[in-house]
């Protein structure tokens, strides 16, 4: 776990979290860079977890409340799950997996797009809206929760996406790339 009860030079540090699972807190201060390693599971407590540079995620991080990110993100095969209990936004970004298992409020789709090079999952309770914003994914749709694509696209880019999970999901602009196929 990283605990910060004071305060730390961030620049032009790297702080790597070791260890199979954990809890970040802050203590409302950003990282510099920030390493999520291959097969560990860390949660952000109750505030902003925020990268000024590069964020390196093989691992799983959980976010809380709500992330922040520098010039550069490393999605690797790794997954970012926002999972609080308020409404969260989704930053632009182009992720690996994504995750949206909240509890209490929706997670809405951030400026002007959300990428996904491998699956998005909405878990039972969740909601996750696109209003006029594009999603592109190419691997699942997993909807166990609502996704509510409002006016927006959904692009499934892979070549062999599928829609799953136990919700129904109802598409605005629905593409399909050439490449791919969905079932």
């Amino acid at each position: 776990s990283w605990v910060n009860d004071g305060t730390y030079n961030r620049e032009p540090g790297t702080v790597t979290l070791d260890g199979a699972s954990g809890t970040i807190d802050t203590n409302n201060n950003s990282f510099y860079n920030l390493v999520i390693p291959s097969g560990s599971t860390y949660t952000a407590q109750n505030e902003n977890i925020a990268i000024t540079n590069r964020l390196v995620v093989p691992g799983t991080l959980k976010v809380k409340t709500a992330l922040t990110f520098g010039t550069r993100f490393n999605e690797e095969t790794g997954t970012i799950e926002f999972n609080g209990t308020s409404a969260q936004t989704i930053p632009q970004e182009v992720y690996y997996n994504l995750t949206v298992n909240t509890t209490g409020g929706n997670a809405s789709v951030g400026a002007s797009y959300v990428q996904v090079g491998n699956d998005l999952t909405v878990g039972a309770s969740s909601t996750v809206t696109c209003d006029t914003r594009a999603v592109w994914v190419t691997g699942d749709l997993v909807t166990n929760g609502s996704f509510l694509a409002g006016s927006g696209s959904v692009t499934f880019c892979g070549a062999s996406s599928q829609v799953q999970g136990s919700a129904d999901t109802n598409f605005h602009n629905l593409f399909i790339q050439p490449a791919g196929t969905l079932a």
